[in-house]
């Protein structure tokens, strides 16, 4: 990971979380999931902040970064699910979200 040793903010820590929690249960489209089975973008989310509500301030911030990388004019669900949508394509909008995360905090 390009953080290793450093001390990561709360918003950082939280995309990096929902990176980990796809690449070890897997990644969908189409709907968030259930917690412990393949999840999309803002599920991860959810499965990393223990589901705390879609409206928490750690959730809305990780989403914020989402969507500022992902660069799309509508949601980061819509970029999730686009047809030729990746696996790896949502794995590294993970990375570069946590490191503008980890910058702001800086």
């Amino acid at each position: 990971m390009p953080f290793d040793g450093a001390e990561l903010n709360e918003t950082a820590t939280t995309l990096l979380r929902a990176r980990q929690y796809l690449v070890e249960r897997g990644w969908c489209k189409g709907a968030f999931g259930d917690d412990g089975s393949p999840r999309c973008m803002v599920g991860a989310i959810l499965s990393a902040t223990g589901a705390r509500g879609c409206f928490d301030p750690l959730i809305l911030g990780a989403m914020r970064a989402l969507k500022s990388v992902t660069g799309s004019p509508g949601t980061v669900v819509g970029w999730n699910d686009a047809p030729d949508r990746t696996e790896q394509e949502v794995l590294d909008a993970f990375d570069r979200a946590a490191a503008i995360a980890h910058s702001e905090a800086l």
